[in-house]
């Protein structure tokens, strides 16, 4: 089987005109799968059903989002987390060169997942935040590419 090397696609883009940081979601985006681990000195608590708050003092929250198709969760999650906007428009804009940024309350990183499908190679957006103790991961697409992490 030949192997064939990335397969493009068309970007998403907000319409001509919008504002900075305007969050437009690609209608073919598959609607988000959340997991949370509130990791703590007397353990970790897993659950797929969050609550968007900051972790209590001494935890550290990680939140991974899997699926950018729902503007709603994502809008919440940066109001709750006083996300930048512009890196949230570079969460849902899917074809960013790998960068990092660093904002005043937060640090964002968008790096590329290479992924071997079908004799395809293409490669998902995962974007991180740091944001005090959160982390906050977006993937792409569904399926847990950091479920090896979790183990």
């Amino acid at each position: 089987m030949a192997l064939r090397l990335f397969r493009f696609r068309k970007p998403h883009r907000s319409p001509p005109g919008s504002p900075p940081g305007t969050l437009t979601v690609d209608p073919g985006a598959q609607a988000p799968r959340m997991h949370a681990m509130l990791i703590g000195p007397d353990g970790v608590d897993e659950t797929d059903t969050p609550e968007f708050a900051p972790p209590p003092d001494g935890r550290v929250l990680w939140l991974n989002v899997a699926g950018l198709g729902d503007l709603a969760t994502l809008q919440q999650i940066a109001r709750v987390f006083n996300l930048h906007p512009l890196a949230m428009e570079d969460v849902v804009s899917l074809n960013q060169r790998p960068k990092a940024e660093d904002y005043e309350n937060h640090q964002f990183l968008v790096l590329r997942m290479p992924d071997m499908t079908a004799g395809d190679l293409t490669t998902e957006q995962v974007s991180v935040f740091l944001v005090g103790q959160t982390v906050i991961t977006f993937e792409e697409r569904l399926g847990d590419v950091f479920d090896p992490v979790r183990a």
